[in-house]
C-alpha cells in the first residue's frame, strides 16, 4: 500500500518537473518576445524560472532515483563479479539513502524555522524561502525511500557494436 502511494507520487513529481520545464520555456519564450519585439522586458521572468527550475530539480529526483538514471561512472563495478556487484550496489544505496535522509532531516529542521520567521527569498521576485525547502525535503525524502526500497529495474548492457 505505502509503495503505490510512494510510486504514485514520485510519478505525480514527475509529471510536475515535466510542466516547469514546459511553462520555463513559455517564460524565456515570452521574455524573448517581449524583450526585443516589444522593448518591454519581463522582469520577472528570470526569478520564476529559476523557482521553476529548483521545483524541476527536487521533483524529478525520485523518478531519477527510482529509474537508477542517475550519472554514473562503472568503471570498477564491471569488474567485479556478479555476487560483488549486488553487495556493493546495495551497501552503496544504504549509505546514499541515509545521506539523503540525514539531508531532507536537516532541510526540514531549516525549512520550519524559514517558514517560522517568514523568510523570503532575495529577489526581485520574492516567494517564502520554506516552498523551495520544502520540494528539496520532498526530494530528498522520496529519493531516500527509493534508495532503501529499489523496485526491479531493467539494466540494459551497452552493446559493442
Amino acid at each position: 500500500m505505502l509503495a503505490r502511494w510512494h510510486d504514485a507520487s514520485t510519478d505525480v513529481g514527475a509529471a510536475v518537473a515535466a510542466f516547469c520545464v514546459v511553462i520555463t520555456a513559455c517564460i524565456y519564450t515570452s521574455e524573448v518576445v517581449a524583450r526585443y519585439f516589444l522593448n518591454a522586458p519581463l522582469n520577472w521572468a528570470g526569478d520564476v524560472s529559476s523557482y521553476l527550475l529548483c521545483a524541476c530539480t527536487f521533483l524529478a529526483l525520485p523518478v531519477v532515483t527510482r529509474s537508477n538514471g542517475h550519472v554514473a561512472i562503472g568503471y570498477f563495478l564491471e569488474r567485479m563479479s556478479e555476487s560483488s556487484q549486488l553487495r556493493f550496489t546495495r551497501l552503496l544505496g544504504i549509505v546514499t539513502g541515509l545521506v539523503c535522509v540525514a539531508t531532507a532531516i536537516y532541510i526540514a529542521i531549516e525549512g520550519a524555522e524559514l517558514f517560522m520567521q517568514g523568510v523570503l527569498t532575495t529577489q526581485a521576485t520574492r516567494i517564502p524561502k520554506w516552498l523551495i525547502a520544502a520540494l528539496a525535503c520532498f526530494g530528498f525524502g522520496s529519493a531516500a525511500l527509493h534508495l532503501f526500497f529499489p523496485r526491479e529495474v531493467a539494466v540494459q548492457k551497452d552493446a559493442a557494436v
